[in-house]
């Protein structure tokens, strides 16, 4: 029996083993598929070096961890250190706090922390988290240093919330550690019904491939996007998503779908 169409999803992002979204949306019968749209380099790795060991410009108060990205180049640096260093290096940075945006981006972290916080929405919240935070700490005397890893695609909603008038008593220090690159896609989705988006840089990619056949396959899709910022992006190539998912996983991602394919069952009055 031929698969209804939207049974059938491709997922912009590359496929881990045995990935979460392959299995669960299998599990609900829906025909899988992944396109990579973006590789990465890890760069500025002596820079991340000295931060992490406080070389530079003396200790920082804190962490900011807002992509699984951010993680593998500082497990890409540890790697490179010996035991005594790794040792030294992971007990100084455990006391500190860790502000990290999604459990996924919270599980790559390479790093013990006894003060975590985590949100699962976006980087808007985060910064009112440690804002407040470190609002309650304050003194007329105190200046906390903040460490940011992060790419050279990064969104402004971060630094600008964390530099604005009521934040004088922080310093965010951005260190780039990753670079993206936009790579070609073979384009073997054109029948897929939905099309699920994990990144506003991962929408870019795509449709700057796709955007002369877009109004040709429009018709035939269906969008899908991470959290709401994936999906601004995707609005503002004039497209309102179908399905959005609340949080940062599969789980979440598979709800918005189905309440998607269910409320256009019903409209149909199937």
């Amino acid at each position: 029996m031929a698969v209804a169409p939207s049974k059938r999803i491709c997922f912009f992002k590359p496929e881990k083993e045995n990935d979460p979204y392959r299995a669960l949306f299998a599990e609900s019968e829906y025909i899988v598929s992944f396109e990579t749209v973006l590789d990465f380099e890890f760069v500025n790795k002596e820079k991340l070096r000295a931060a992490l060991f406080s070389e530079s410009c003396g200790p920082y108060d804190a962490l900011i961890l807002t992509s699984p990205r951010s993680c593998a180049a500082i497990r890409s640096l540890l790697s490179e250190l010996s035991d005594i260093e790794l040792s030294n290096l992971k007990e100084d940075w455990k006391s500190r706090c860790l502000f990290v945006v999604g459990s996924v981006t919270l599980g790559e972290c390479p790093l013990i922390f006894d003060n975590v916080f985590n949100v699962d929405s976006d980087a808007s919240q985060l910064a009112v988290v440690i804002k407040n935070h470190f609002r309650a700490l304050k003194d007329d005397s105190s200046c906390w240093k903040l460490l940011f890893p992060c790419s050279e695609i990064r969104r402004d909603v971060l630094p600008t919330m964390l530099r604005d008038a009521d934040s004088a008593h922080l310093q965010l220090d951005e260190i780039i550690v990753y670079s993206t690159k936009k790579m070609d896609i073979p384009l073997t989705c054109e029948s897929t019904i939905w099309w699920a988006f994990f990144s506003p840089s991962g929408v870019e990619a795509v449709f700057a491939c796709v955007s002369s056949n877009l109004e040709l396959w429009r018709p035939k899709l269906r969008f899908a996007a991470i959290g709401k910022t994936t999906a601004e992006s995707l609005a503002r190539h004039g497209l309102q998503p179908h399905a959005v998912a609340a949080q940062p996983n599969a789980n979440s991602m598979l709800f918005a779908i189905q309440n998607a394919d269910l409320k256009e069952v019903e409209e149909v009055g199937l």
